[in-house]
């Protein structure tokens, strides 16, 4: 088991985030086995507009480096275009979860559904 307390330190060999990642959640995501969970997770927020696009699409970049150093691009490459400006200001009105997207995602109804139905399983056992 690996653990890590940030998202940016320290870095691997390659000037990247440290690897650290849950197997089980995320091994089939892309890049998700040489990802880092606080680059996703830290963007866990509840925001009375509704689910922020760029949450997920952020925590789901390729390695990248904020260093300028070694062979991968700069993290401030990478990120997608409609989601540079919205970075800046991402935790403005937004309540932060302390890291639980179970927390900042209650109110989607696709994920209700899937509580709901999951809780199902358990009370017809």
């Amino acid at each position: 088991m690996d653990t890590t307390l940030s998202g940016s330190t320290p870095l691997e060999d390659d000037q990247g985030h440290k690897i650290c990642f849950n197997r089980y959640l995320e091994e089939k995501m892309p890049y998700g086995i040489i990802s880092n969970c606080i680059q996703c997770h830290r963007r866990a927020v509840h925001k009375a507009s509704g689910t922020d696009k760029c949450a997920y699409t952020l925590g789901r970049l390729p390695r990248c480096t904020d260093t300028g150093k070694g062979s991968l691009e700069k993290c401030a490459d990478v990120v997608p275009s409609e989601c540079r400006k919205n970075d800046q200001n991402y935790y403005k009105n937004a309540l932060q979860t302390d890291f639980l997207w179970t927390i900042a995602d209650v109110q989607d109804s696709r994920k209700q559904m899937i509580q709901k139905a999951f809780l199902n399983l358990f009370e017809t056992r």
